[in-house]
C-alpha cells in the first residue's frame, strides 16, 4: 500500500508545474496579444516613388537632386562701366550696373554672384567669371588713344610752366588706396565740361601730396580731359610705371601746368 505522505508530495508537485506552466502560457499570451493588437491594419508594400522626369537637354533637374546653385551658371553680364578706380594689390573698382545702380567693391569681393573683381589698375577692372577673365576699361581708355586737352576757359588766358614738384610714388598709393570709393568726390564739383573744380582741399585725400588749393580748376593729366567727377580716376596715373605726370589745372584765372616728378 502506498506511504500516505509520498502521495501527498507528488500532488504538490503535480500541482506546482500546473501552475507554472498556467502562468507561462497567460504570459505568452499577453505578449503575442500586445504585438497584434498595435499593429496597423492598414501597413501595405508599396513600389518606389519614380524620379523626376528629366527634359531632354536641360541641366536643371539634374541640378535641383544635388541642390547646385544655378547662380553658378549663370552667363556673364558685361553691362559694367567702369566709373572710377583705386589701383594695387589692395584696391577698389566703382561700378555701374545697366539699371543705373552704382557698386563699390574691393578686389576678392563678389559685385553679383559668380562675378568677383580679381584685379585693379590705373585704367582698367578685372572680373572673373567661372575661370574665365573680363576686362573693363575706363570709358577715356576705350580708344587706347589720348585725347586732347579741353581748351581754356578763356582764349586770353595766360599760361604758366610750373617747377616740378616731387611725389613719393608708395605715399600717394598709400592715400590712394586707403580712400573711400565712395568719398572721393568730396570736396570736389564738375564745372560743366570745363573740368574739376576743388571747393575744399582739406576733404580731397590727394590735395595736400599734390599741393592743390581751394578754388583749382583741374582740366587735365597727361594730356587727357577733366571733365566730369568720374574722370578724377585719371589721377591714378600718379601709381603707374612713368616717372613724370603733368596736371593742368587754372589757378586764379591762369592756366598752369604743374609737373610731378614721381620718386620710388
Amino acid at each position: 500500500m502506498p506511504d500516505p505522505k509520498l502521495l501527498r508530495s507528488v500532488s504538490i508537485s503535480r500541482l506546482a508545474e500546473t501552475l507554472v506552466l498556467a502562468v507561462l502560457a497567460w504570459q505568452t499570451a499577453t505578449l503575442l496579444w500586445s504585438i497584434f493588437s498595435t499593429a496597423d491594419d492598414s501597413f501595405d508594400l508599396r513600389p518606389p516613388q519614380a524620379l523626376p522626369a528629366m527634359t531632354s537637354g536641360s541641366p536643371d533637374a539634374v541640378l535641383g537632386w544635388y541642390g547646385a546653385d544655378k547662380s553658378a551658371s549663370l552667363p556673364y553680364d558685361d553691362n559694367y562701366t567702369l566709373i572710377a578706380v583705386i589701383a594695387g594689390k589692395h584696391g577698389a573698382a566703382l561700378l555701374k550696373e545697366k539699371n543705373g545702380t552704382s557698386i563699390a567693391v574691393r578686389i576678392g569681393d563678389e559685385i553679383r554672384p559668380g562675378n568677383t573683381l580679381v584685379a585693379v589698375d590705373p585704367t582698367q577692372a578685372t572680373i572673373e567669371h567661372l575661370g574665365q577673365k573680363h576686362i573693363v576699361r575706363l570709358p577715356q581708355t576705350e580708344s587706347g588713344k589720348a585725347q586732347p586737352i579741353a581748351p581754356a576757359p578763356t582764349p586770353s588766358a595766360p599760361e604758366r610752366s610750373l617747377p616740378a614738384i616731387r611725389v613719393i610714388r608708395h605715399q600717394f598709393a598709400r592715400v590712394w588706396q586707403d580712400s573711400d570709393p565712395n568719398s572721393l568726390g568730396k570736396g570736389l564739383s564738375s564745372s560743366g565740361d570745363e573740368g574739376i573744380r576743388i571747393t575744399k582741399a582739406e576733404r580731397v585725400p590727394f590735395a595736400r601730396i599734390l599741393r592743390l588749393k581751394d578754388g583749382d580748376l583741374l582740366t587735365g593729366v597727361n594730356q587727357r580731359p577733366l571733365k566730369r567727377l568720374d574722370d578724377i580716376s585719371l589721377l591714378s596715373d600718379f601709381l603707374g610705371p612713368d616717372d613724370a605726370v603733368e596736371l593742368s589745372l587754372i589757378r586764379r584765372g591762369v592756366r598752369q601746368h604743374q609737373h610731378y616728378e614721381l620718386l620710388p
